[in-house]
């Protein structure tokens, strides 16, 4: 089979991280697999194995006619079975437009695309959108939601057209394994991981490890990732006396070695559709403590792997966390409970056997 991937970049982030990983176990089962980058290139083209057809980027920004036209052409010379969109796009529309009748055409929705901001202008180029989305809908085959709040969204968007829209989990890699390095029982050691920018808050994350050193607990913080908000992070880390607290590492290839030596992890996120960063965290046996914002309740259970906090609240966070470095077994039933809920529906072998089906290489198995 002959498969085709579109999205807009590979640079680091949870749709990009999902299409590495389908595009690498589907050309391990032997399938000819392509990649189509609409706007940007990105780091992650270093973990694709070898084999994988990379395409483009398109286009700097926006969805332009360009952009449309050179997805046309790679179509007409490639003989796909089947093309898998990754989010919302315009380019739906002339992406459909120039499939033929053989070629099956998927999408995955991983989250609701940023809201517009106000104007003319902006309502015009929204409204357009939804209009050639909902046309879109009636070429499209089949279409999954990675959780019940995206899958519902999705439903609303294409309401009418005869497309389906099922609910699709996200999967991530197993992180367990042996602590490479020496963990103190006094400390808490918290790990968190995501782009340095505005949605994901972690002044929020910072001013709560600010509280727990006021409160007398020994937290240790790392911050995985890069991002345009590094300096001025970097400037509230050091203006608060957290120097020899939190650590901005910057983006690691490899999450699992930092998992493994955490005693917890956090999202201060204001939204996240499906966390690939909990999924890790969970599938290395860690608890979690998140806000309760987003897809961030279909993963964690208040109690049962983790704390649910109010989004923006430092000092619910705070208490969070603070609980966790005063009761290490609750710390590990919470991290069992999650690797628990991790193996049985968002391990590798349950996900790739549900894009089987998606692309019509195996049959659903009927409701039991």
């Amino acid at each position: 089979m002959r498969i085709l991937h579109v999205i807009e970049s590979l640079e680091p982030g949870g749709a990009e991280k999902i299409v590495v990983h389908l595009a690498n176990a589907f050309t391990a089962e032997g399938h000819e697999v392509h990649i189509a980058m609409t706007r940007r290139s990105g780091a992650l083209c270093n973990q694709l194995a070898p084999g994988i057809g990379l395409h483009g980027p398109f286009a700097s920004e926006g969805n332009s006619p360009a952009a449309v036209g050179a997805l046309r052409r790679l179509l007409k010379l490639y003989d796909f079975d089947v093309v898998h969109l990754h989010n919302w796009s315009v380019l739906l529309g002339g992406v459909a437009a120039a499939l033929g009748h053989r070629t099956r055409v998927v999408m995955t929705v991983h989250g609701p695309y940023i809201p517009y901001p106000p104007g003319l202008l902006p309502r015009i180029k929204k409204r357009l959108r939804n209009a050639l989305e909902w046309l879109s809908g009636w070429r499209l085959d089949a279409v999954a939601g990675v959780s019940p709040a995206v899958v519902a969204y999705t439903r609303e968007k294409l309401r009418g057209t005869p497309c389906p829209v099922s609910l699709l989990l996200n999967a991530v890699a197993d992180q367990s394994g042996p602590c490479a390095r020496q963990r103190s029982a006094a400390e808490l050691n918290l790990v968190t991981a995501g782009r340095l920018a505005t949605i994901k808050n972690f002044p929020l994350l910072i001013e709560a490890m600010a509280l727990l050193r006021q409160r007398g607990v020994d937290a240790r913080l790392v911050v995985l990732g890069e991002g345009e908000e590094r300096e001025s992070l970097q400037r509230r880390i050091e203006g608060l006396g957290l120097s020899d607290h939190v650590t901005l590492a910057g983006f690691q290839q490899q999450v699992g070695p930092w998992l493994r030596c955490a005693d917890a992890f956090v999202c201060s996120s204001n939204y996240e559709g499906i966390s690939l960063a909990i999924l890790e965290a969970m599938s290395a046996g860690l608890p979690v403590v998140a806000t309760a914002v987003g897809g961030n309740p279909d993963l964690i259970s208040d109690g049962e792997n983790g704390r649910l906090v109010p989004p923006g609240d430092a000092d619910a966070l705070a208490t969070a966390l603070e609980e966790l470095a005063s009761e290490p077994e609750l710390r590990h039933r919470m991290g069992q409970n999650g690797r628990a809920r991790y193996l049985r529906d968002y391990a590798p072998a349950p996900f790739l056997a549900r894009h089987r089906i998606l692309y019509g290489l195996e049959e659903d198995a009927p409701a039991s």
